[in-house]
């Protein structure tokens, strides 16, 4: 792989696949990219990603979200999210997947507080 890893910024589980938000070195936040582990060899920085975060991933699926902060588009044309849990101090990204998955109510609550339905029938 010619790109250089400069940071796990977050990961998804779909299927039975895990991948990888990867922002690379020298790039734009734009340039972000899903990845699979085989698709990026051998990083430190993918390791040490894994062992801090997924051993933690089934504790994180109980925490309860006290706030979305925001949303933005990813690759995919989704969407991930920006969210405070209770028990953390710093926010962390989610993606869409994973919110309908663990906290759907929480979803559905932040999407009808920011969506402007027109009546118009202009």
């Amino acid at each position: 792989m010619n790109k250089e890893i400069e940071a796990v910024i977050s990961h998804q589980k779909k299927s039975e696949k895990v991948l990888f938000l990867i922002k690379w070195k020298g790039l734009p936040a734009s340039e972000n990219s899903w990845e699979t582990p085989n698709s990026l060899g051998n990083s430190k920085i993918l390791d040490d990603y894994q062992n801090n975060n997924l051993a933690q991933d089934s504790k994180k699926q109980k925490k309860k979200i006290v706030k979305i902060l925001g949303a933005v588009k990813n690759n995919e044309k989704m969407f991930d999210f920006l969210v405070q849990y209770r028990d953390s101090n710093a926010p962390e990204i989610v993606p869409y997947q994973k919110m309908r998955e663990n906290h759907l109510k929480c979803l559905l609550s932040y999407l009808e507080h920011y969506l402007t339905i027109s009546s118009d029938p202009a």
